[in-house]
C-alpha cells in the first residue's frame, strides 16, 4: 500500500529503492531481502542504479559516533564507519529524509539514546524542526502509542515536571 501510495505521489522507484538501502543496516539485511522481492512483485521498474557509489568518509556527527565506538568495541566502530561511509552520500534522498526514516526505526525499536539523539541531530542540521518530529512521532504513533510517547519524552522539550506536593 505504502509503496503504490508513493509512486502514485510522484517517488521516484529508484527513490524507494535507495530508502530500503538506507535501512539494511538499521533493520537487518535479511529482513530487505524479502523486500526487493516484494518489490520486484509490486512491478516496480527494474533498478537503473546499479553501480556501486564511492563510499565518503563519515564527519560531523556521524564521525562523532564512530569515535564514541571506537572505546565501546574497534571492530564495531569500523564496521558502522564502513555503513555510514557507504550509506549517508548516496544519491535519491536527503540527508534529512535519511535521518528522518532512521528515527522511525528508532522509535521502533525503541533505541532512544545515542542512536536518536544522532539521527535528530542529523535531520535538525538538514532543516528539520521540532514540529517535523512531533508530526513524525504523531504519525507513527498509530502503529504503537506506548512507543510514541517514550520517543516523544526522550526527543521533544516539554514543560518542567511539577515539583510541588
Amino acid at each position: 500500500m505504502h509503496v503504490e501510495m508513493a509512486t502514485a505521489n510522484g517517488v521516484e522507484p529508484e527513490a524507494i529503492r535507495e530508502l530500503y538501502r538506507h535501512l539494511a543496516p538499521y533493520v537487518g539485511y535479511p529482513v530487505l531481502v524479502s523486500t526487493f522481492q516484494r518489490l520486484a512483485e509490486l512491478g516496480l521498474p527494474a533498478a537503473q542504479d546499479t553501480s556501486p557509489v564511492a563510499p565518503v568518509p563519515p564527519s560531523g556527527a556521524l564521525a562523532r559516533a564512530v569515535r564514541g565506538l571506537q572505546d565501546v568495541d574497534p571492530g564495531l566502530a569500523a564496521f558502522t564507519e564502513d555503513q555510514f561511509a557507504q550509506r549517508w552520500a548516496r544519491p535519491y534522498l536527503s540527508v534529512r529524509e535519511r535521518a528522518l526514516t532512521c528515527l522511525v526505526v528508532d522509535i521502533f525499536y525503541q533505541t532512544l539514546g545515542a542512536s536518536l539523539h544522532l539521527h535528530a541531530e542529523l535531520a535538525r542540521a538538514d532543516g528539520a524542526t521540532e514540529e517535523t518530529f512531533r508530526d513524525l512521532i504523531r504519525g507513527v504513533a498509530e502503529f504503537g502509542l506506548a512507543r510514541a510517547w517514550a520517543a516523544a519524552a526522550a526527543l521533544l522539550p516539554g514543560p518542567e515536571p511539577d515539583t510541588e506536593p
